[in-house]
């Protein structure tokens, strides 16, 4: 109990710094704020729900079609290969009927209360792919990146590690969950540090260009 509060914390706190430096960013970084907000609203439903023992997946219906979203958008507003953009776009579109389509399948399974673990690899699965592509257009890349100015630099660092940690977590947690709930549960803490994790490195990215700014007067 005392990691979720923790991370609600951290989920808070990295939420404030995002809204008191988002003067200094993009619109497509200010975009992160309502995301956060958005996530901490979620998680403290999913919270208040488990201390009364309640189910609480069916919330990942509402909340991973908007988090892949911003988090997409995020990252066609930076390229320029307008081939990439559409098919960012698109694969917005599709996650969102996909979340439908599952929700309905969820629905008449009645499992529309437990979390959807294939819709949420499938969305983190498309989100690791964009970021690959992100990196491999910063490598080929001729500009000279200075990192302390650069606030998607230390944010797509953090959703890389998440992304691909959970990825890897949430697939051996659904077979491990089949012999051993208990071993799971444990596991599962890891994704606990991973958000912890990708906080951290948002937190890191808001106040970079802070601190440029202030180096500039």
């Amino acid at each position: 109990m005392i990691w979720l509060l923790v991370y609600l914390l951290f989920i808070g706190l990295t939420f404030i710094i995002s809204l008191t430096t988002r003067r200094w960013h993009a619109p497509a970084v200010r975009r992160l704020s309502f995301l956060l907000g958005y996530m901490l609203v979620k998680e403290s439903i999913a919270y208040a729900l488990y201390l009364q023992g309640k189910p609480h997946g069916f919330l990942s219906y509402f909340y991973r079609p908007v988090e892949y979203a911003v988090i997409s958008q995020l990252y066609a507003s930076l390229f320029d290969n307008r081939r990439v953009v559409q098919l960012i776009e698109t694969s917005n579109w599709f996650y969102v009927v996909l979340t439908l389509v599952h929700a309905g399948w969820a629905w008449q399974q009645g499992q529309i209360y437990e979390k959807p673990t294939l819709l949420v690899i499938v969305g983190w699965l498309f989100i690791i792919v964009i970021l690959l592509y992100y990196f491999y257009d910063l490598y080929r890349s001729d500009a000279i990146i200075n990192i302390t100015r650069q606030p998607v630099f230390w944010i797509s660092t953090g959703n890389f590690l998440f992304y691909c940690g959970t990825f890897f977590l949430m697939g051996l947690y659904a077979e491990i969950r089949q012999i051993d709930q208990s071993l799971a549960d444990r596991l599962y803490l890891i994704n606990t540090f991973l958000n912890l994790l990708l906080y951290t490195f948002w937190s890191i990215g808001f106040l970079c260009v802070r601190r440029s700014v202030r180096s500039w007067s």
